[in-house]
């Protein structure tokens, strides 16, 4: 007898709000997209394939000055209008506890996002 593959449908969700902290990066997104299964166990799952990927870059592209950015996220969160093709729009606020390097900012930021995903049980 063949086996009938059957292809997951998802239905789009926004959540209001997810947030995650890791190497002393707070992020916190509104409004945040994602993808809920339809058939049971309902999963949580990133917008379309490697939306992560293009989150990271509208990160980056928000970011502006990486210097001035890191000096205003050490006194309160900085507020980032993020826009990914594909997506609507929403928007992350970065916090920073102690300086870092661009470099380790870099490396440890995807890290925080991660947190803020797993917060809220949303898989890949």
């Amino acid at each position: 007898m063949p086996i009938l593959w059957r292809q997951k449908s998802y239905r789009s969700q926004i959540l209001a709000t997810l947030c995650g902290t890791e190497h002393g990066i707070t992020v916190c997104f509104r409004d945040y997209p994602i993808r809920v299964s339809d058939a049971p166990p309902q999963t949580r799952i990133e917008y379309f394939p490697d939306f992560n990927v293009a989150l990271l870059s509208a990160i980056w592209v928000a970011l502006g000055d990486f210097e001035d950015f890191a000096r205003r996220a050490l006194a309160a969160p900085v507020a980032l209008s993020l826009t990914i093709a594909n997506a609507p729009p929403f928007s992350c606020s970065i916090g920073l506890q102690v300086m870092k390097s661009k470099s380790r900012f870099r490396a440890e930021l995807p890290d925080a996002v991660i947190a803020a995903l797993r917060s809220q049980n949303i898989g890949r």
